[in-house]
């Protein structure tokens, strides 16, 4: 049983789980076509550079870095007892950015990917900070006269 308090975050470790997968198996199901054509003066398909395949794998790839930051820090902001609303939405605009990142890798939008990419580091960064500067709780305890 998760702890209420630390739903959010593992929702949304679980969300980058499920996406990864489902973009592991798309990529197992996706044959490797040649980008060649077979007509020697057909210079505009010979050149063509959108490859799924190798799109597909550069998302695998960006999704489980994603997953693995993302799931060290918040693990690490457990024992650090960072401000938990703050953790929260910073693990979802992290899942968010991740996962945007991942599409627009995966559709071939270089500019925007690195954008997004670049939000996603930005993002866990800010968990660290979060984490890092979240005041620690403190115990105040009254000494009575009478005892």
């Amino acid at each position: 049983m998760i702890p209420p308090v630390y739903t959010i975050p593992i929702s949304s470790i679980l969300v980058m789980i499920l996406v990864w997968m489902v973009v592991v198996i798309v990529d197992f199901n996706v044959k490797e076509n040649s980008s060649k054509s077979t007509d020697p003066e057909s210079y505009a398909q010979s050149t063509q550079t959108f490859n799924i395949k190798s799109n597909l794998q550069q998302a695998i790839s960006t999704l489980f870095q994603g997953y693995c930051s993302l799931s060290i820090l918040l693990i690490l902001n457990i024992y650090m007892e960072g401000n938990q609303t703050a953790i929260n939405v910073l693990s979802l605009l992290t899942m968010g950015f991740n996962v945007l990142a991942a599409v627009f890798q995966l559709a071939g939008f270089v500019l925007i990917y690195k954008i997004s990419y670049a939000l996603f580091i930005l993002s866990l960064f800010s968990i660290i900070a979060t984490s890092l500067l979240s005041p620690i709780p403190v115990t105040v305890v009254v000494l009575d006269g009478n005892s």
